[in-house]
């Protein structure tokens, strides 16, 4: 009988996507800007500090989005494994019951959690304006550049220029 391998010749490569590569990039990005800091280079220290500054906001953003990635992944195979347990259970089980229990406590402190961190967005004007703001279209667009009565002027002179333009030509 053949030995079973448990683990794979292949390297185990931990994430190369493209947000992993170009964190990695500014980082090193920003251990050589520190590095140049001379008065040969002309690079001044603050200048180094803000430019290290805004690739860390970059890096942070990046991290959001990546770590909200892997939430989505985590949630589905949670949601999924929760569904599973629910059709599957026994509900003369007292376990399943108390399973059930917790996955419904669980469930509803966190509505709560993600209620609280939408609190603030909920509160502002700026869902205000995003919902009030009509669909663009090529009149609205036209019209947020120039207003009705700008509108009806240029549209008077332009019918004013292709009628002489019509007469000279017919003439």
């Amino acid at each position: 009988m053949e030995d079973a391998k448990t683990v794979s010749n292949q390297p185990v490569v931990l994430d190369d996507s493209p947000i992993v590569k170009q964190q990695k990039l500014q980082v090193n990005k920003m251990r050589d800007a520190i590095l140049s800091v001379s008065e040969e280079s002309g690079m001044t220290l603050r200048h180094v500090i803000n430019g290290i500054t805004a690739m860390r906001i970059y890096h942070y953003v990046t991290r959001i989005i990546e770590y909200t990635a892997i939430m989505d992944e985590l949630d589905s195979k949670i949601n999924e494994s929760m569904r599973v347990q629910i059709r599957t259970s026994d509900v003369t089980d007292p376990g399943a019951l108390l399973l059930l229990l917790t996955y419904q406590e669980r469930l509803q402190k966190s509505m709560i959690e993600s209620q609280k961190l939408l609190e603030p967005y909920l509160k502002s004007d700026f869902l205000d304006v995003l919902e009030m703001a009509p669909p663009a279209t090529v009149d609205n667009t036209f019209g947020a550049i120039m207003g009705r009565v700008d509108r009806e002027n240029l549209r008077t002179v332009a019918q004013s220029v292709l009628a002489e333009l019509g007469d000279s030509s017919g003439g």
